[in-house]
């Protein structure tokens, strides 16, 4: 009864996000669930391993760059994140920076025997950061594995960026490899909030002559 009460309390949560979507492209400040693909694709240009220790939290993060992935239908980079936690605590997040201006994404996983992310978020604005949420009671087990993680894109370069990870009292930072937009895009997103911030200011003028 207990689990029953858990369960049905997540999906009550998840069900109140404003800005969800069942689908798994994943624009900047939604949320979405996320899509099985069959198995890994296309050829690795790029792995790094990262490590993660803070007091029970202990582990590692393989994050790695692929390129022809047939599941990828943006026809850029795809990039994958598996989770290897070897300490006593569970984890209940990983969160990867450095898509801010990088447009739609698509996410998905792949089976492995690992836990899945209950959903998986966005930053809003430029939807600089990613997070893949495992809720209680579906976190990743110490010690446990992930599902691989993927994030399609339709981008063609990669760089290093800030992660971290987390249990529901701690956290370490780590680093992995995430998409590289081109300066336009940047310039492109920030033109895009311009009006916004007019908005802003002319809503705090009146108020300051009201």
């Amino acid at each position: 009864m207990k689990r029953l009460k858990t369960v049905t309390a997540v999906a009550a949560a998840v069900c109140c996000f404003t800005a969800t979507t069942q689908a798994s492209f994943l624009a900047p400040n939604l949320t979405v669930f996320g899509d099985l693909q069959a198995a890994a694709g296309g050829v690795v240009l790029d792995s790094l391993l990262s490590a993660y220790s803070d007091p029970g939290l202990i582990g590692t993060v393989l994050s790695e760059v692929r390129a022809g992935d047939a599941a990828n239908t943006l026809g850029g980079l795809s990039f994958y994140y598996y989770i290897d936690n070897t300490g006593g605590s569970v984890v209940s997040r990983l969160t990867t920076t450095g898509f801010g201006g990088v447009g739609i994404v698509d996410s998905k996983q792949v089976a492995n025997g690992g836990t899945a992310p209950l959903f998986v978020t966005r930053d809003a604005g430029l939807g600089d950061g990613i997070g893949f949420n495992f809720v209680t009671p579906f976190t990743v087990p110490g010690p446990g594995i992930s599902q691989l993680l993927i994030i399609h894109t339709a981008w063609t370069t990669w760089t290093k960026a800030d992660a971290s990870i987390i249990d529901s009292g701690r956290s370490d930072n780590l680093t992995v490899l995430a998409a590289v937009p081109e300066p336009t895009t940047f310039i492109a997103g920030a033109l895009l909030l311009v009006p916004f911030a007019l908005s802003t200011v002319r809503f705090m003028r009146n108020r300051a002559t009201a």
